[in-house]
């Protein structure tokens, strides 16, 4: 997942325990992948990081629910290839139409 690959750029870049106080979220997935919920599992573990499931109906919800907890910047892996991922930079707006937050 794009996400344990940040969660670990983060803790590289910060440290662990600062890391540890970055609210850290998922959302959950309406028919999740036994392996992939065991991944999620395995990596918060190792990592000692609160991670936050957040259940919403998409994406764009759930960022409706953290954006209202005062979240402003979310780390988010996205890829050139994704739709509304081409042309994003660093901190770069959230689309029309989604909370605002820097991405």
């Amino acid at each position: 997942k794009d996400s344990v690959v940040l969660l670990w750029l983060l803790c590289d870049a910060i440290g662990l325990a600062r890391a540890r106080k970055v609210y850290t979220f998922t959302f959950s997935e309406a028919e999740p992948f036994p392996e992939l919920e065991h991944f999620i599992k395995d990596i918060t573990h190792r990592s000692g990081v609160d991670l936050h499931v957040l259940p919403c109906k998409s994406h764009r919800e759930g960022l409706k629910e953290v954006a209202g907890r005062g979240v402003q910047a979310v780390l988010l892996g996205t890829r050139q290839t994704d739709p509304d991922g081409r042309g994003l930079s660093y901190f770069t707006p959230t689309s029309p139409g989604w909370p605002k937050m820097v991405r």
